[in-house]
């Protein structure tokens, strides 16, 4: 059976709305966290949308096989390691708390949904990838200067509490910290592999154009002024760099160790960051605020050595020196991935957790091996590998991995580590089927393209 043309029309806008609906999501997402909820379920219903068309042309075309979008979502690589993660919070908020808080620690994972939404959209589109890289790397260099403008003259204007630190566009030092990382190092995984040349937009093809581009990104962290955003940063940018070459490696050393410097006399808040570290530790409010946390979740864990309290019971604190006036009155978490998930869901728990930390880091490695570092999936692959390493050393002293931000941007990123692919071997149609969409085989010619 050959479909009309009108009903492959509609199939057509079907697919550019979801297109549109993940570039929104990639600016969206630096907003206020209800923004960025509104943009995931626009785009929930455009792949709503697209999978009833899909569905619904299967059953014409007797295609004996499940519609593309499901397909795609079902050969994700991080599946069974989020399963086993999801099923694991099921569980355990049911043991502590009976079916209802089960499903309620299953929904508090609901940021994850981002991952097989935006997977398929990439895996079947070879220019999507590009243009959503385009337009994270923009809005975050703009947020970037936007904090640099806030950490640097105490500007504020949109936030009942004045901060010493840059928050961004979404008002949370932390969080804005957390996406920072995830973007910065995009961007500089990009750079140091030269990919960044194969990009379609012509400005971003330019060393100097996109490395202020990239200036801007790292720009946020730095200004965010998180201390364990600053050493995640430091171990990202030293591991992507060394896995490049060993040249590369040297040279950006050197960069961060002038800049660094600089900065120490240059940028007043550098000092005032780190000098009580080094001076007296003990009268720096945020270190003690934090071993009192994780005195309290140790404690939590070794009364619940297996399971834990669950997943949504970490206990109110009452901590002065961790509640920001206005803004919050109590601690719900302790201010670090492993021991938070050591306390609310015990050894298992954080078993899983280390195993999901893991695959991201194989998959994303895997990537890079495969694609190498002159193609754009490679340099991709690259940036969301230092993301991770970035978030995981900050995640020693902070909770990012539970942060509604932070986690609806890395689970965004992490979508990209895909392998495309043209739509008709997607669909299983012939060579010279006449009901598949004219392809953009072309633009995946950037996945075998190298750089010389």
């Amino acid at each position: 059976m050959v479909l009309s043309k009108k009903t492959e029309g509609q199939y057509r806008a079907l697919l550019k709305l979801q297109e549109w609906s993940v570039l929104i999501y990639a600016l969206a997402v630096f907003l206020p966290i209800t923004i960025s909820w509104i943009a995931l379920i626009v785009l929930a219903a455009a792949f709503c949308s697209v999978l009833a068309c899909e569905c619904w042309r299967a059953d014409q075309l007797e295609l004996p096989h499940f519609p593309p979008s499901l397909k795609l979502i079902k050969e994700a690589p991080l599946n069974l390691p989020i399963l086993i993660f999801a099923v694991l919070t099921f569980v355990e908020g049911t043991i502590c708390g009976g079916i209802k808080e089960g499903f309620a620690s299953l929904f508090s994972l609901r940021a994850l949904i981002i991952y097989p939404l935006a997977y398929q959209a990439f895996r079947r589109d070879g220019q999507l990838l590009q243009r959503a890289c385009f337009t994270l790397l923009l809005v975050g260099g703009l947020a970037g200067i936007w904090g640099a403008i806030q950490q640097l003259f105490a500007f504020h204007p949109f936030e009942k509490y004045q901060y010493l630190q840059a928050s961004g566009f979404m008002g949370k030092p932390m969080a804005y910290a957390g996406q920072m990382q995830i973007v910065a190092s995009l961007a500089v995984g990009l750079l140091i592999s030269s990919a960044y040349r194969l990009l379609n937009n012509q400005w971003q093809k330019s060393t100097w154009s996109f490395g202020a581009v990239t200036a801007a990104n790292l720009a946020g962290i730095f200004f965010a002024s998180e201390r364990s955003g600053w050493l995640g940063m430091l171990v990202s940018l030293l591991t992507m760099s060394c896995l490049v070459s060993r040249k590369v490696f040297l040279r950006l050393s050197a960069a961060l160790i002038i800049l660094l410097s600089l900065a120490w006399f240059a940028v007043p808040v550098v000092q005032k960051r780190i000098i009580p570290l080094i001076t007296n530790v003990q009268s720096d409010v945020s270190v003690q605020a934090r071993l009192k946390v994780w005195k309290v979740a140790i404690d939590l864990w070794k009364s619940h050595p297996i399971v834990g309290v669950g997943p949504r019971n970490f206990p109110q604190l009452d901590i002065p020196e961790a509640v920001v006036p206005g803004e919050s009155s109590y601690l719900v978490h302790a201010h670090s991935n492993y021991l938070h998930v050591l306390a609310t869901m015990g050894a298992t728990g954080l078993m899983a957790f280390l195993y999901l930390q893991f695959s991201i880091l194989l998959v994303a490695f895997r990537n890079w091996r495969a694609c190498g570092n002159k193609t754009i999936d490679g340099a991709v692959a690259l940036g969301a590998l230092g993301g991770i390493v970035s978030l995981a050393v900050a995640g020693l002293f902070e909770y990012n991995f539970g942060t509604g931000h932070v986690r609806l941007m890395s689970w965004f990123v992490l979508a990209m580590l895909c392998k495309r692919q043209p739509l008709r071997e997607i669909e299983g149609l012939p060579q010279d089927g006449q009901a598949q969409l004219p392809e953009k085989e072309q633009s995946l010619q950037n996945n075998q393209q190298l750089l010389p």
